[in-house]
């Protein structure tokens, strides 16, 4: 959180944070999280935020109930109430006449009703709530965290009701009797939305020869490139630009059904599980073929018109969806869930300890800077607006641009060094970062520059 500037990381690394410290909180005197069924370790991914939202409430209720009041003491203090709302309209109305009849005596009354207070109220009243919120959300995780290895009743409702959502798909099996056990086997349980094998054999089969020829049309643009673009007449917007983010919801959504197929579909007998799983392998490898025809998209995309945050992440992005379609893979062939929902809890955030690492908004001023010197294409006002993670690498490629697009960048630079520095005066150690303090540090600029 103190490391990078980038809105969008730091929204992804606070995000990140606050998961950890829930997770923490959830089984901080449990069962270790790695130990739990995967539907149970998704189930706390919802039963833990609500336990943290709904575990302050009774004890603030038992605490205000504790507070006695001395009943005889405010009954007699009802008349003094009744008479207060009695006489306020009547002094106001005097007031007002009075006021009207000698301007000295209203002025005297405009300063006593007219009170400059040393702060704004509006954020007083702002403060006052983000405290509190924080404050509620800070007692709530230590209750939990406490109480971890129990549940309150609210926790354990929302968790009989996980429980039973997920038992309508899945049902988990029966223990087998121990060795020489003469006991009867009972007969396995069927959740009650389940689907055939044959049924779900025959999804799969009908969305791999989908896959299969889309992939077979695209493997000439797939192979030929940038010369296959200019024989056909297609631009690189219309290649890249309007079927990548197509071909990434595609992908999203397969993965989703190929998980809600493995947790639905019934496969009794080895041939029907040998079955499904070369299908699901046949539709990973087809999906993983469409991350590779937009990853193709996109680098076409960025080589004709430069880097961009969205584009960057997006690349990124393919990348760990892939990954996470080789762990449920695996997951599936080994009958393991719990490898894909922890593999793929853990690969999020070495995604997003590379995201930090690598520094994304200094990697497209060097890409952007690498195209400028290939092409002559710059823009400048883009790279000027960046964060101050670029703003280091920024300052270093000045001399390696032309004028035009020095003085913008130049200018960019001194605007954002000035703002990092009032926000640091003014707002103290939460504006605090290593990538600001960095900006901070950088040579001023001459007034020109700044100018």
């Amino acid at each position: 959180m103190a490391w990078r500037d980038a809105p969008l990381l730091v929204a992804l690394n606070a995000l990140a944070v606050l998961g950890l410290l829930t997770l923490l909180a959830a089984n901080y005197r449990g069962v270790s999280l790695a130990r739990l069924p995967g539907a149970h370790a998704l189930a706390q991914l919802f039963v833990a935020p609500l336990e943290i939202a709904v575990r302050p409430g009774p004890l603030v209720v038992h605490s205000t109930g504790q507070v006695q009041i001395d009943r005889e003491r405010a009954r007699r203090l009802v008349p003094v109430g009744r008479g207060l709302a009695l006489a306020t309209p009547v002094v106001l109305c005097f007031t007002a006449l009075l006021m009207a009849a000698d301007s000295v005596f209203a002025s005297y009354v405009m300063q006593v009703v007219t009170i400059t207070l040393p702060f704004d109220i509006s954020t007083l009243i702002g403060h006052g709530a983000l405290t509190l919120a924080v404050a509620w959300i800070c007692a709530g995780g230590l209750l939990v965290a406490l109480a971890s290895d129990t549940r309150s009743s609210f926790g354990e409702a929302i968790e009989r009701l996980c429980s039973g959502l997920m038992g309508l798909v899945h049902v988990a099996p029966d223990s087998l009797p121990a060795e020489g056990a003469t006991q009867r086997l009972a007969t396995p349980r069927r959740a009650p939305l389940s689907l055939g094998w044959v049924e779900a054999l025959t999804v799969l089969v009908a969305v791999d020869a989908l896959f299969g020829g889309f992939m077979a049309i695209q493997g000439a643009y797939f192979f030929g490139g940038l010369d296959t673009l200019d024989r056909t007449g297609m631009t690189y917007a219309d290649y890249a630009r309007r079927g990548f983010f197509e071909l990434l919801t595609v992908a999203c959504l397969a993965l989703g059904m190929l998980c809600a197929l493995a947790v639905v579909t019934r496969r009794e007998s080895r041939a029907q599980r040998r079955g499904f799983n070369i299908a699901s392998g046949a539709l990973i490898a087809l999906v993983l073929g469409l991350l590779a025809s937009a990853f193709q998209r996109m680098l076409l995309y960025e080589q004709a018109y430069g880097y961009t945050q969205l584009r960057l992440y997006t690349h990124s992005f393919m990348i760990w969806l892939a990954l996470v379609l080789g762990l449920f893979l695996l997951a599936l062939l080994r009958a393991q869930p719990r490898l894909f929902v922890l593999g793929g809890f853990a690969s999020a955030l070495i995604y997003l300890a590379t995201l930090n690492i690598a520094n994304p908004d200094a990697m497209i001023v060097r890409e952007n800077i690498a195209r400028y010197q290939a092409s002559g294409k710059l823009d400048a006002f883009y790279l000027a607006g960046l964060s101050a993670d670029a703003a280091p690498t920024l300052a270093a490629a000045l001399p390696s641009i032309d004028e035009a697009s020095r003085a913008i960048v130049e200018r960019g630079l001194a605007y954002q060094r000035d703002a990092i520095s009032q926000a640091m005066a003014t707002q103290g150690w939460p504006s605090w970062t290593v990538a600001r303090v960095r900006v901070v540090g950088l040579e001023p600029l001459d007034d020109s520059a700044r100018r």
